[in-house]
Protein backbone atom coordinates (compact mmCIF):
# COMPACT_ATOMS: atom_id res chain seq x y z
CA UNK A 1 0.00 0.00 0.00
CA UNK A 2 2.90 2.29 1.22
CA UNK A 3 6.60 2.85 0.77
CA UNK A 4 9.54 5.44 1.70
CA UNK A 5 12.63 5.58 -0.05
CA UNK A 6 15.42 7.13 2.20
CA UNK A 7 19.04 7.94 1.01
CA UNK A 8 22.04 9.19 2.89
CA UNK A 9 23.69 11.66 0.64
CA UNK A 10 26.80 11.70 2.43
CA UNK A 11 27.82 12.81 5.99
CA UNK A 12 26.20 15.85 6.40
CA UNK A 13 22.87 15.62 4.33
CA UNK A 14 20.18 12.71 4.56
CA UNK A 15 16.67 12.43 2.61
CA UNK A 16 13.78 10.93 5.23
CA UNK A 17 10.60 10.82 4.93
CA UNK A 18 6.70 8.63 5.42
CA UNK A 19 4.10 7.47 3.09
CA UNK A 20 0.82 5.75 3.38
CA UNK A 21 -2.95 5.79 2.47
CA UNK A 22 -5.93 7.53 4.24
CA UNK A 23 -9.13 5.84 3.79
CA UNK A 24 -12.49 6.94 4.83
CA UNK A 25 -15.94 5.27 5.01
CA UNK A 26 -18.41 7.44 5.51
CA UNK A 27 -21.67 5.88 7.74
CA UNK A 28 -23.76 5.89 4.44
CA UNK A 29 -21.14 3.89 2.87
CA UNK A 30 -19.48 6.25 0.72
CA UNK A 31 -15.63 5.53 0.64
CA UNK A 32 -12.92 7.50 -0.47
CA UNK A 33 -8.82 6.97 -0.48
CA UNK A 34 -5.79 9.70 -0.05
CA UNK A 35 -2.26 9.02 -0.48
CA UNK A 36 0.21 10.85 1.61
CA UNK A 37 3.94 11.77 0.98
CA UNK A 38 5.89 13.30 3.82
CA UNK A 39 9.84 13.91 2.65
CA UNK A 40 12.74 15.84 4.79
CA UNK A 41 15.80 16.56 3.68
CA UNK A 42 18.79 17.91 5.78
CA UNK A 43 22.18 19.27 5.60
CA UNK A 44 24.90 20.40 7.99
CA UNK A 45 27.70 22.55 7.47
CA UNK A 46 29.82 23.05 10.86
CA UNK A 47 27.42 25.27 12.91
CA UNK A 48 24.41 25.58 10.18
CA UNK A 49 21.88 23.11 9.20
CA UNK A 50 19.72 23.36 6.32
CA UNK A 51 16.41 21.47 5.96
CA UNK A 52 13.49 21.61 3.71
CA UNK A 53 10.22 19.88 4.38
CA UNK A 54 7.37 18.50 1.99
CA UNK A 55 4.12 17.19 2.41
CA UNK A 56 1.65 15.46 -0.23
CA UNK A 57 -1.76 14.40 -0.02
CA UNK A 58 -3.54 13.26 -3.28
CA UNK A 59 -7.55 13.42 -3.41
CA UNK A 60 -9.52 11.68 -5.96
CA UNK A 61 -7.54 13.15 -9.13
CA UNK A 62 -5.98 16.38 -7.70
CA UNK A 63 -2.89 16.71 -6.39
CA UNK A 64 -1.89 19.15 -3.59
CA UNK A 65 1.42 20.54 -1.60
CA UNK A 66 0.59 21.00 1.91
CA UNK A 67 3.70 22.59 2.91
CA UNK A 68 6.76 22.94 1.69
CA UNK A 69 9.71 24.66 3.85
CA UNK A 70 13.52 25.69 3.65
CA UNK A 71 15.12 26.24 6.96
CA UNK A 72 18.57 27.94 7.78
CA UNK A 73 19.40 27.02 11.67
CA UNK A 74 22.04 29.67 12.99
CA UNK A 75 23.49 28.94 16.45
CA UNK A 76 20.82 30.24 18.61
CA UNK A 77 18.59 31.89 15.43
CA UNK A 78 16.03 29.44 12.67
CA UNK A 79 14.66 30.96 9.68
CA UNK A 80 12.40 29.19 7.42
CA UNK A 81 11.10 30.33 4.37
CA UNK A 82 7.79 28.67 2.07
CA UNK A 83 4.32 27.75 2.96
CA UNK A 84 3.97 25.95 6.39
CA UNK A 85 1.83 25.28 9.40
CA UNK A 86 2.03 25.76 13.04
CA UNK A 87 0.08 25.31 15.66
CA UNK A 88 -0.80 27.53 18.74
CA UNK A 89 -2.59 26.84 22.00
CA UNK A 90 -3.63 24.15 24.86
CA UNK A 91 -7.24 23.45 24.64
CA UNK A 92 -8.46 19.65 23.05
CA UNK A 93 -11.26 21.01 22.12
CA UNK A 94 -11.09 24.88 20.80
CA UNK A 95 -8.24 26.72 18.87
CA UNK A 96 -8.83 29.89 19.44
CA UNK A 97 -4.80 31.56 19.43
CA UNK A 98 -4.62 29.42 16.42
CA UNK A 99 -4.10 32.20 14.16
CA UNK A 100 -1.40 31.77 11.84
CA UNK A 101 -3.18 29.00 9.32
CA UNK A 102 -6.34 29.09 7.29
CA UNK A 103 -8.06 25.96 8.66
CA UNK A 104 -8.97 23.35 6.35
CA UNK A 105 -12.18 22.31 5.80
CA UNK A 106 -11.74 19.38 3.18
CA UNK A 107 -11.62 17.16 5.57
CA UNK A 108 -14.01 17.78 8.10
CA UNK A 109 -15.35 20.58 10.44
CA UNK A 110 -13.21 19.67 13.77
CA UNK A 111 -10.66 22.71 12.84
CA UNK A 112 -7.62 20.33 13.39
CA UNK A 113 -6.27 20.42 9.79
CA UNK A 114 -5.22 23.31 8.42
CA UNK A 115 -3.83 24.96 5.11
CA UNK A 116 -0.09 25.89 4.66
CA UNK A 117 0.29 29.54 4.84
CA UNK A 118 3.40 31.62 2.90
CA UNK A 119 5.39 32.67 5.56
CA UNK A 120 9.41 34.19 6.39
CA UNK A 121 9.45 33.08 10.22
CA UNK A 122 12.07 34.50 12.41
CA UNK A 123 12.40 32.03 15.82
CA UNK A 124 14.97 32.31 18.70
CA UNK A 125 15.77 33.31 22.50
CA UNK A 126 15.28 36.55 24.18
CA UNK A 127 16.86 36.06 27.69
CA UNK A 128 14.14 33.74 29.54
CA UNK A 129 11.50 33.84 26.71
CA UNK A 130 11.58 32.24 23.26
CA UNK A 131 9.96 34.74 20.32
CA UNK A 132 8.42 33.66 17.05
CA UNK A 133 7.47 36.16 14.60
CA UNK A 134 5.40 35.29 11.21
CA UNK A 135 5.38 37.36 8.09
CA UNK A 136 2.96 36.56 5.49
CA UNK A 137 3.14 38.28 2.42
CA UNK A 138 0.41 36.33 0.81
CA UNK A 139 -3.48 35.33 2.55
CA UNK A 140 -5.04 31.53 1.71
CA UNK A 141 -8.77 31.67 1.58
CA UNK A 142 -11.23 29.29 3.23
CA UNK A 143 -11.25 25.68 1.60
CA UNK A 144 -14.69 25.40 -0.06
CA UNK A 145 -13.66 22.43 -2.39
CA UNK A 146 -15.22 18.99 0.19
CA UNK A 147 -14.89 15.34 -0.33
CA UNK A 148 -17.63 14.41 -2.69
CA UNK A 149 -19.84 17.59 -1.32
CA UNK A 150 -19.51 16.35 2.31
CA UNK A 151 -19.46 19.26 4.73
CA UNK A 152 -20.45 21.81 2.68
CA UNK A 153 -22.29 25.14 3.67
CA UNK A 154 -23.31 25.47 -0.17
CA UNK A 155 -21.41 28.47 -0.42
CA UNK A 156 -20.75 29.53 -4.18
CA UNK A 157 -20.94 33.17 -4.40
CA UNK A 158 -18.54 35.95 -4.11
CA UNK A 159 -15.54 37.03 -2.10
CA UNK A 160 -14.13 40.33 -1.38
CA UNK A 161 -11.62 42.24 1.38
CA UNK A 162 -11.74 44.88 3.76
CA UNK A 163 -8.39 46.00 2.49
CA UNK A 164 -7.71 47.06 -0.96
CA UNK A 165 -4.55 44.96 -1.21
CA UNK A 166 -6.98 41.66 -1.17
CA UNK A 167 -5.04 38.59 -0.80
CA UNK A 168 -1.87 40.71 -1.44
CA UNK A 169 -2.05 41.99 2.32
CA UNK A 170 1.08 41.88 4.56
CA UNK A 171 0.00 39.96 7.88
CA UNK A 172 2.11 39.89 11.19
CA UNK A 173 1.92 37.42 13.73
CA UNK A 174 4.41 36.95 17.19
CA UNK A 175 4.11 34.80 19.61
CA UNK A 176 6.39 34.89 23.29
CA UNK A 177 6.97 31.24 25.77
CA UNK A 178 8.22 31.34 28.93
CA UNK A 179 7.99 29.22 31.69
CA UNK A 180 6.07 30.06 34.65
CA UNK A 181 4.89 28.83 37.54
CA UNK A 182 3.84 25.41 37.05
CA UNK A 183 3.71 25.49 33.73
CA UNK A 184 3.95 27.30 29.85
CA UNK A 185 3.13 30.22 29.76
CA UNK A 186 2.93 32.23 26.37
CA UNK A 187 1.40 35.45 25.03
CA UNK A 188 0.77 36.26 21.31
CA UNK A 189 -0.36 38.92 18.60
CA UNK A 190 -2.18 38.80 15.17
CA UNK A 191 -2.49 41.50 12.64
CA UNK A 192 -4.29 41.29 9.56
CA UNK A 193 -6.54 39.34 7.39
CA UNK A 194 -9.27 37.14 9.53
CA UNK A 195 -9.03 33.77 8.96
CA UNK A 196 -12.95 33.37 9.21
CA UNK A 197 -15.02 35.07 6.94
CA UNK A 198 -18.11 36.80 7.59
CA UNK A 199 -21.26 35.71 5.23
CA UNK A 200 -22.84 38.92 4.38
CA UNK A 201 -25.70 39.70 1.30
CA UNK A 202 -28.16 37.09 2.34
CA UNK A 203 -25.41 34.31 1.82
CA UNK A 204 -23.77 35.47 -1.40
CA UNK A 205 -20.39 36.59 -0.35
CA UNK A 206 -17.43 36.05 2.59
CA UNK A 207 -16.44 38.86 3.53
CA UNK A 208 -12.52 38.74 5.14
CA UNK A 209 -12.14 41.60 7.68
CA UNK A 210 -8.49 43.01 9.05
CA UNK A 211 -8.26 42.41 12.61
CA UNK A 212 -5.99 42.97 15.58
CA UNK A 213 -6.09 40.09 18.12
CA UNK A 214 -4.50 39.70 21.30
CA UNK A 215 -3.96 35.52 22.71
CA UNK A 216 -2.96 34.67 25.85
CA UNK A 217 -2.50 30.93 26.99
CA UNK A 218 -1.54 28.51 29.91
CA UNK A 219 -0.96 25.14 30.55
CA UNK A 220 -0.03 24.52 34.37
CA UNK A 221 1.15 20.95 35.18
CA UNK A 222 0.75 20.27 39.48
CA UNK A 223 1.34 16.56 39.43
CA UNK A 224 -1.63 14.19 37.21
CA UNK A 225 -3.45 17.40 37.08
CA UNK A 226 -3.32 19.67 34.22
CA UNK A 227 -4.90 23.46 34.01
CA UNK A 228 -5.53 24.20 30.35
CA UNK A 229 -6.60 28.18 29.76
CA UNK A 230 -6.72 30.35 26.07
CA UNK A 231 -8.23 33.90 26.08
CA UNK A 232 -7.87 36.05 22.61
CA UNK A 233 -9.49 39.54 22.37
CA UNK A 234 -10.13 40.77 19.28
CA UNK A 235 -10.93 44.09 17.32
CA UNK A 236 -12.43 44.67 13.95
CA UNK A 237 -14.10 47.67 12.05
CA UNK A 238 -17.33 46.55 14.04
CA UNK A 239 -16.56 46.52 17.53
CA UNK A 240 -14.57 44.10 19.96
CA UNK A 241 -14.55 40.61 20.86
CA UNK A 242 -13.68 38.45 23.78
CA UNK A 243 -13.74 34.39 23.60
CA UNK A 244 -12.04 31.89 26.18
CA UNK A 245 -11.58 28.63 26.41
CA UNK A 246 -10.90 26.69 29.97
CA UNK A 247 -10.31 23.39 31.24
CA UNK A 248 -8.83 20.46 33.12
CA UNK A 249 -7.08 16.90 32.43
CA UNK A 250 -6.81 15.04 35.70
CA UNK A 251 -5.04 11.34 35.18
CA UNK A 252 -5.43 8.37 37.10
CA UNK A 253 -2.14 6.36 36.74
CA UNK A 254 -1.99 2.52 36.41
CA UNK A 255 -5.73 2.15 36.68
CA UNK A 256 -6.49 -1.45 38.42
CA UNK A 257 -2.65 -2.30 38.58
CA UNK A 258 -2.25 -2.23 34.48
CA UNK A 259 0.11 0.11 32.87
CA UNK A 260 -2.72 2.26 31.06
CA UNK A 261 -2.92 5.90 32.25
CA UNK A 262 -6.80 7.25 32.00
CA UNK A 263 -7.13 11.35 31.74
CA UNK A 264 -10.43 12.78 32.05
CA UNK A 265 -11.23 15.93 30.10
CA UNK A 266 -13.34 18.85 30.79
CA UNK A 267 -13.42 22.10 28.74
CA UNK A 268 -15.89 24.73 28.30
CA UNK A 269 -15.98 27.69 25.55
CA UNK A 270 -17.24 30.74 25.39
CA UNK A 271 -17.37 33.71 22.83
CA UNK A 272 -19.13 36.61 23.42
CA UNK A 273 -20.10 37.49 19.76
CA UNK A 274 -19.07 34.36 17.71
CA UNK A 275 -16.88 36.13 15.06
CA UNK A 276 -13.53 35.73 16.22
CA UNK A 277 -12.15 31.85 16.03
CA UNK A 278 -12.94 29.15 13.82
CA UNK A 279 -14.81 26.26 15.34
CA UNK A 280 -18.08 27.87 16.07
CA UNK A 281 -17.97 27.37 20.01
CA UNK A 282 -19.63 29.69 21.59
CA UNK A 283 -21.11 28.21 25.01
CA UNK A 284 -20.13 24.55 24.82
CA UNK A 285 -19.10 21.60 27.01
CA UNK A 286 -16.60 18.89 25.83
CA UNK A 287 -16.17 15.96 27.60
CA UNK A 288 -13.37 13.17 27.27
CA UNK A 289 -11.89 10.42 28.09
CA UNK A 290 -7.95 9.23 27.19
CA UNK A 291 -6.56 6.19 27.36
CA UNK A 292 -2.45 5.47 27.53
CA UNK A 293 -1.27 2.23 27.15
CA UNK A 294 2.50 3.28 28.46
CA UNK A 295 4.03 1.03 25.49
CA UNK A 296 6.95 1.45 23.57
CA UNK A 297 4.25 2.01 20.95
CA UNK A 298 2.67 5.54 22.58
CA UNK A 299 -0.62 3.92 22.08
CA UNK A 300 -3.80 5.92 22.79
CA UNK A 301 -7.26 6.10 22.36
CA UNK A 302 -9.25 9.39 22.99
CA UNK A 303 -13.13 9.40 23.55
CA UNK A 304 -14.93 12.93 23.62
CA UNK A 305 -17.99 15.04 23.28
CA UNK A 306 -18.97 18.37 22.58
CA UNK A 307 -22.36 19.18 23.63
CA UNK A 308 -24.17 22.96 22.93
CA UNK A 309 -25.53 24.69 25.66
CA UNK A 310 -27.79 26.67 23.47
CA UNK A 311 -29.14 24.08 20.74
CA UNK A 312 -28.37 20.99 23.01
CA UNK A 313 -26.71 19.58 20.31
CA UNK A 314 -23.80 16.87 20.51
CA UNK A 315 -20.95 15.62 18.66
CA UNK A 316 -18.89 12.37 19.36
CA UNK A 317 -15.51 11.26 18.21
CA UNK A 318 -12.48 9.11 18.78
CA UNK A 319 -9.25 9.21 17.74
CA UNK A 320 -6.24 6.58 18.59
CA UNK A 321 -3.02 6.19 17.15
CA UNK A 322 -0.08 3.43 17.64
CA UNK A 323 3.23 2.06 15.86
CA UNK A 324 2.63 -1.43 13.95
CA UNK A 325 6.91 -2.40 14.25
CA UNK A 326 9.44 0.13 14.16
CA UNK A 327 8.50 1.74 10.73
CA UNK A 328 4.17 1.50 10.69
CA UNK A 329 1.83 3.58 12.44
CA UNK A 330 -2.14 3.18 12.25
CA UNK A 331 -4.34 6.02 13.23
CA UNK A 332 -7.62 5.88 13.88
CA UNK A 333 -10.50 8.86 14.16
CA UNK A 334 -14.44 8.78 14.07
CA UNK A 335 -16.95 11.14 14.20
CA UNK A 336 -20.49 11.17 14.37
CA UNK A 337 -22.80 14.21 13.97
CA UNK A 338 -26.24 12.69 13.89
CA UNK A 339 -26.60 14.18 17.33
CA UNK A 340 -26.61 18.06 16.13
CA UNK A 341 -29.73 19.98 16.48
CA UNK A 342 -31.96 19.60 13.09
CA UNK A 343 -31.84 23.70 13.42
CA UNK A 344 -28.69 24.59 13.87
CA UNK A 345 -25.72 25.99 12.45
CA UNK A 346 -24.18 22.86 11.38
CA UNK A 347 -27.39 20.88 10.84
CA UNK A 348 -25.84 20.23 7.08
CA UNK A 349 -23.06 18.03 8.34
CA UNK A 350 -25.62 15.98 10.48
CA UNK A 351 -25.19 13.31 7.54
CA UNK A 352 -21.41 13.37 6.95
CA UNK A 353 -20.70 10.89 10.32
CA UNK A 354 -17.66 9.40 8.91
CA UNK A 355 -14.62 6.99 10.25
CA UNK A 356 -10.72 7.22 8.67
CA UNK A 357 -8.42 4.68 8.90
CA UNK A 358 -4.55 5.17 8.23
CA UNK A 359 -1.51 3.61 7.52
CA UNK A 360 2.27 5.34 7.30
CA UNK A 361 5.51 3.89 6.60
CA UNK A 362 8.49 5.78 7.57
CA UNK A 363 11.88 5.68 6.95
Amino acid sequence: ISSTIGVCLNAYAEVVGSAGIFSRQFIDDDMHTIGILNVETRAEQGSTMYSLEARLSNESDVSKIEEVLLYGFFEDISVSVGGGTVFWGVAESNHLIDIVNQTDYSIDTSGEDKLAQPWVSLSGDAGPMYIDVYVMPYFIERNESFIAGRFGSGFNGDVIYESGRGRGHLDVAARFFTVLGHGDFAVSAFRGTARTPVIIDNGKVEYYRQITQLGIEYLANISELQIKAEVAWGRDETGQNIASVVGIEQTFVGVLGSPVDVGVLIEYSYDSQRWLQNSMLEDDVFMGLRFSANDVSGSYLLFGSLHDLADHSTIYSIEGKTRLGDAVSAEINARYYGGLSRRGSLAFIRGDSYIDISLMYHF
